[in-house]
């Protein structure tokens, strides 16, 4: 009798499971929004039970039961910063033209990460002023002089101290041939896009100061991969120097690499410090990051981009650096591997760029080129009119047929033989759509 009761509650269990399943899945194909479609959209992203997701709407939806820490709010919550750095929001689909209309926010502050017929979802970030990238997305940001000593990340021998002007400063001991190291493992920034710029301002506590500011990869074990120093002397006591460094995460570098930048005082001189940081920053800041998955971005840096970009050389006399395409001429030649990740179905390359003629209006000729090692090439070229005022073009073509291991080749072409074309902010990556949950 045991048995068959056995039986008969677990055919009740199998029916009732069997239910359930009929009720989320009839849920999702529900027109109506309720927490069922909420719980089939998030369920695709592996969020965990208390990972806390944003939905952004005037109108509040009952998701007791979605089995998610959603928290509701409204559109002024966006408006007035109040998400934390990194933070997962979503909202219903019709209202994504909402985030192009919120002020002091722009694509830099986003990040797409999917979407299905009701729903996208994003992630939020804060943005940073790059001395080489202007306007970016922040991922990390560490300094030095307000830190704690003792900190995971930074390790110091000095004294907190206010100059005769106010200035918080660390002035470091004596004798100490190591006083200031910040350190961080480089965790999710290995990421393609990222970079990291480091800041320093010092000056001598007492005439003569030698110094070397050092930047260091290193594996976890301490394996150094990547050493970078600049000796600075230090004679003027009464005025601090400012120094920066930039440098683009290589592909093979992995999330377990710790980076430094420390201070070698080489002849043992006191120094003071009044700024010591490291930002870690996605220099992609297309427009493309609304609505697509960015992969394998890269951009033209005027300062630190010379081997890459060709015939590019940069012009600093306007509010952001620029170059000039001769009439009869090319210029901005590029090239690199496709990509580093695999081209999947759907993928296209896309290539945003602002571009102007002091002249008059006349056009530019964009050439993107994909070969592959028996140098087969598919060529693509895309005229765009060029007027006086700086217009932003965005174009883009297909990459089906396309391998990651081929050879991706840009530049632009002026035919004009009177007028030159202008170009600033050139970015390109390889964009896709994640849609879920069909």
């Amino acid at each position: 009798m045991d048995r068959f009761r056995k039986l008969y509650l677990n055919a009740l269990k199998r029916v009732a499971a069997f239910l359930c399943l009929v009720i989320i899945v009839t849920g999702c194909s529900n027109p109506q929004i309720g927490f069922k479609k909420v719980y089939c959209f998030l369920d695709n992203f592996g969020f965990s039970a208390d990972q806390v997701v944003h939905y952004i709407a005037e109108d509040s939806l009952d998701l007791s039961r979605v089995g998610f820490k959603v928290v509701q709010k409204k559109w002024d919550f966006l408006s007035e910063k109040k998400l934390d750095h990194d933070a997962y929001f979503f909202i219903q689909k019709p209202a994504a033209p909402k985030l192009k209309s919120i002020e002091g926010l722009d694509h830099c502050n986003f990040s797409y990460l999917g979407e299905n017929d009701d729903f996208i979802l994003y992630q939020y970030h804060l943005a940073f002023y790059s001395k080489y990238l202007g306007r970016v997305q922040l991922g990390k940001y560490i300094d030095g002089t307000h830190l704690d000593q003792g900190s995971l990340m930074l390790e110091m021998a000095g004294k907190r101290q206010k100059s005769a002007k106010g200035i918080k400063v660390i002035r470091t001991e004596k004798n100490q041939a190591f006083p200031f190291t910040l350190k961080t493992n480089l965790a999710q920034y290995t990421k393609e896009g990222y970079a990291i710029e480091s800041w320093l301002a010092l000056k001598a506590a007492e005439p003569r100061a030698n110094i070397a500011w050092v930047q260091n990869f290193k594996t976890q074990d301490e394996v150094s991969l990547i050493y970078h120093r600049d000796h600075i002397f230090l004679e003027d006591t009464s005025t601090f120097r400012e120094f920066d460094w930039f440098f683009d995460i290589r592909n093979d570098q992995i999330s377990t690499d710790i980076f430094k930048s420390y201070l070698w005082n080489i002849d043992n001189k006191m120094v003071d410090v009044k700024n010591f940081q490291i930002i870690f920053l996605n220099k992609y800041t297309g427009l493309a990051r609304r609505t697509h998955i960015i992969k394998s971005p890269f951009i033209w840096n005027p300062r630190v981009s010379e081997e890459t970009w060709q015939r590019s050389a940069p012009i600093f006399d306007r509010e952001a650096p620029y170059t000039k395409v001769p009439p009869n001429h090319t210029g901005l030649h590029f090239a690199r591997q496709l990509a580093v990740q695999p081209i999947m179905e759907g993928d296209s390359m896309n290539l945003e760029f602002k571009a102007w003629s002091d002249q008059g209006d006349t056009e530019v000729l964009l050439v993107f080129e994909v070969s592959n090692s028996l140098g087969t090439i598919d060529r693509h070229e895309i005229v765009r009119q060029v007027k006086k005022e700086a217009t932003i073009f965005s174009v883009s073509f297909s990459l089906e047929g396309h391998h990651k291991e081929d050879r991706f080749v840009c530049y632009f072409q002026n035919s004009n033989s009177a007028k030159a074309v202008l170009i600033s902010s050139v970015q390109g990556a390889i964009i896709s759509k994640n849609e879920i949950c069909k």
